[in-house]
């Protein structure tokens, strides 16, 4: 694509820079915008109640073959007359690959856009000016209905069936009873760790082959992140009961390794509860791929936390 508009796209999608906070107005963000360098002009519609936004407007012309090209999606209102939880391309880069993007009018002329993934302390804001009305646009007839929103994008979003939710939860259930309940031998114990590990992975590839849809199922990621925290609570408790991992991290650490758990945990903890706040004014009812990341860190570190308790009450570190 042409070096306009890498340059033109480029300023929509992140960068590591720090971001300042302004005062949010109230105006409307539907319009035409100008981006900061006045060499494209994106204009933002209502898309069945969520934002949108195409490419309008060149300065140059022979970048028209790019006119109408949607790069802006499901933006969301939140709370502070803030819009989120949308997404936005860069064609030159990668067309499926999607960033974040919250959208906040700050007057009747002006609109700040700021682009990041998942965390917002890593982010690029930048300040669009409203266009004047006699802009002629690339394209007399611009299409109001989205590219990848509406009931296309239902066929798009990534998900699993309900029947696909019941069995995979019942599942690690299942798992939990046998870790809990039955008494087994080491034979056994192969058995269950394989099996806690089998379905430890699994949640996690679902998420994986979903990363090229822009939505997901709120109920799919609840249901992947049941099933992960209960298999990653298994696979650990067996790997230190009956596979010797206690006792190799007590060689090595000594008795003090289980209170260094609590390390970990902070650590994990800490990264989850970040990215899960930044994510708190997007949750609707589907959700972006990037809102799961916050919610399976912050299970692993409860995990941790319930394994190192575990640990103190069986004596782990003294077998």
């Amino acid at each position: 694509m042409l070096a306009t508009i890498k340059h033109a796209i480029g300023l929509l999608v992140i960068t590591l820079a720090a971001t300042s906070t302004a005062a949010y107005g109230t105006s409307s963000p539907l319009g035409v915008w100008m981006e900061p360098a006045g060499r494209a002009a994106v204009e933002i519609t209502d898309c069945d109640g969520k934002l949108c936004g195409r490419l309008v407007w060149f300065q140059d012309t022979k970048n028209n073959f790019a006119c109408n090209l949607q790069i802006i999606g499901d933006v969301r209102p939140v709370a502070g007359g803030k819009r989120d939880g949308g997404w936005v391309v860069d064609p030159d880069k990668d067309p499926n690959k999607k960033y974040d993007v919250e959208i906040t009018p700050l007057s009747d002329q002006t609109l700040k856009v700021m682009g990041y993934a998942g965390m917002k302390f890593l982010s690029e804001t930048l300040v669009f000016t409203r266009a004047s009305d006699d802009l002629e646009k690339c394209a007399e007839s611009v299409s109001r209905a989205p590219a990848a929103t509406g009931p296309n994008q239902e066929r798009h979003s990534a998900g699993l069936s309900d029947a696909a939710e019941w069995v995979l939860a019942f599942l690690a259930v299942g798992l939990l009873a046998c870790h809990l309940v039955l008494n087994t031998n080491r034979r056994k114990s192969i058995s269950v760790l394989v099996f806690g590990l089998a379905l430890l992975v699994l949640p996690l590839m679902l998420i994986l082959l979903g990363s090229s849809r822009p939505l997901v199922r709120l109920s799919s990621l609840v249901t992947c992140v049941f099933v992960y925290g209960v298999s990653l609570f298994v696979v650990l408790s067996e790997a230190f009961m009956r596979f010797g991992g206690a006792a190799a991290l007590t060689r090595w650490r000594g008795e003090k390794w289980v209170k260094e758990l609590d390390y970990v945990y902070l650590a994990v903890g800490s990264l989850g509860a970040l990215l899960a706040i930044n994510r708190l004014g997007a949750v609707g009812e589907k959700l972006i791929l990037s809102d799961v990341y916050g919610p399976v860190i912050l299970v692993s570190a409860f995990i941790i936390r319930v394994i190192k308790t575990r640990a103190e009450i069986s004596e782990w570190h003294r077998h």
